[in-house]
Formats: structure tokens, C-alpha cells, sequence
């Protein structure tokens, strides 16, 4: 009996001790503890954003030279058709740039050596007609770009031309009406070589008087025909 109260007092120490090494059930275990706190993620420095920061900004800039891009493409585009197809407001921008530049020649003297050659070239061709060609290019582009032109881009031409050579024919009435195989210098203080052959040859068939009647009121219809107005209103 001794010996069976010894081995059961050791199978009871034994399970006494073993039971005490292992935690309960509802205890967490080391390798739980270990699994759940994980280290939490390291915050981003400074200098990770500012390597990040300079992307957006080149992005940004890359936009910006698109859309500029895309203005010059839309704006060449609309010149290239304007080319293809001039229309009346291209033309009037043209009469408009004609006639800076031609009264700058032909007035003031500004335009260097191609003012010169403008200014002898008009004076033998024109005499004293050739400055009405300014005012009338400056008109004409003004009627033109207000879409007032009763006859359209022709008209206007038709309408300038007029006024030109009857400028010229009546410069060369009030010089004298001298010969187209007069000196340059003298062509050019009258009507110049279009204005003898207009104003000196109506004169032969008319008249001096007949002639400035006749050239008058063309001169009158033209003006009529380049600001796109009725003669009652131009001369009322």
C-alpha cells in the first residue's frame, strides 16, 4: 500500500506541474502577440515628397504647352484658310495694311527706298492722283471688314480704280493738260502719264470744261460705289 500512495503522490505532482506550464485557453500566446502588433508603416520624409512634388509641376507645365500648342495649331489653321479662300474681311485687312503703308510712302516719306520708288513711281503714273490711292485703300478696307460693300470685293476694286484715274485726269486738267511725251517732271506736277491720257484725251473731244463736268461726276459715283452709299445720302 506504501508503495502504490508513493507513485500516485508522483502522477499528481507530475500533472500539478504540467498543467501550470500551459496558459489557459482563452490566454493569447507568444506567437499571437508577436503576429498581431505589427510595426506600423514608416511616415513618408520630407525629401520623398519633395522628389515626388516635382512631377506634378512638369505635368502641369506639359498642359499648359499643349494648350498653347493647340492655339498657335487653331490660329494657323484659320490663316492657312484664309489663304485657300480669301474673303471679304481678308481683303479688307489687306486694303487696311495698303494703305498705312502707302500713305506713309507717299505723305510722309517713311518708308526708306521703297518710299522713294513709290513716291516717282506714282508721281509719273499718277501725278497729283496718286494721293487719293491712301484714303481710298483705308476706305475700302473700312467698308469691306463693317460688311457694307453693296457690290461686294468688286465693286470696291471697280469704285478705286475709278477714283484713281479721275483723280489723275483732273490733276492733269488743273496742270495744264501737257502731252504724254512731256518731261517727267512735268507729268508728275499734273495728272502723270494716266491722267494725260484721260483727262488730256477727253479734253480734245470735249472740252476742258465738258471734260471736269464728265470726270466730276464719275469721280462722285465712285466715291458713291466705294463707301457702299446711294448718292442721295452722300451728297445730302
Amino acid at each position: 500500500m506504501a508503495g502504490v500512495s508513493v507513485v500516485l503522490i508522483v502522477a499528481v505532482s507530475r500533472r500539478v506541474v504540467s498543467g501550470s506550464s500551459t496558459p489557459p485557453r482563452g490566454a493569447p500566446t507568444k506567437g499571437k502577440t508577436s503576429r498581431s502588433k505589427r510595426p506600423a508603416a514608416p511616415a513618408k520624409s520630407a525629401r520623398s515628397l519633395r522628389a515626388v512634388a516635382p512631377p506634378s509641376r512638369k505635368k502641369g507645365r506639359s498642359r499648359s504647352a499643349r494648350r498653347k500648342t493647340d492655339a498657335l495649331g487653331r490660329g494657323a489653321e484659320r490663316l492657312f484658310a484664309l489663304l485657300a479662300a480669301p474673303s471679304e474681311e481678308a481683303f479688307g485687312w489687306a486694303f487696311l495694311l495698303l494703305g498705312v503703308l502707302s500713305a506713309l510712302g507717299i505723305y510722309f516719306n517713311l518708308l526708306g527706298p521703297a518710299g522713294h520708288v513709290l513716291r516717282t513711281g506714282g508721281a509719273r503714273a499718277l501725278g497729283w492722283g496718286a494721293d487719293a490711292a491712301p484714303g481710298g485703300f483705308l476706305v475700302g478696307g473700312v467698308i469691306l471688314l463693317a460688311g457694307r460693300a453693296r457690290r461686294g470685293l468688286g465693286g470696291v476694286l471697280v469704285a478705286l480704280v475709278l477714283l484713281v484715274v479721275v483723280s489723275a485726269g483732273l490733276a492733269d486738267l488743273a496742270g495744264g493738260s501737257p502731252a504724254t511725251s512731256a518731261a517727267w517732271r512735268v507729268l508728275a506736277g499734273a495728272g502723270g502719264i494716266v491722267g494725260s491720257a484721260a483727262g488730256g484725251g477727253l479734253a480734245k473731244l470735249i472740252g476742258v470744261a465738258g471734260s471736269s463736268v464728265v470726270l466730276g461726276a464719275v469721280a462722285l459715283a465712285a466715291i458713291c460705289g466705294l463707301l457702299g452709299m446711294p448718292l442721295l445720302v452722300v451728297v445730302g
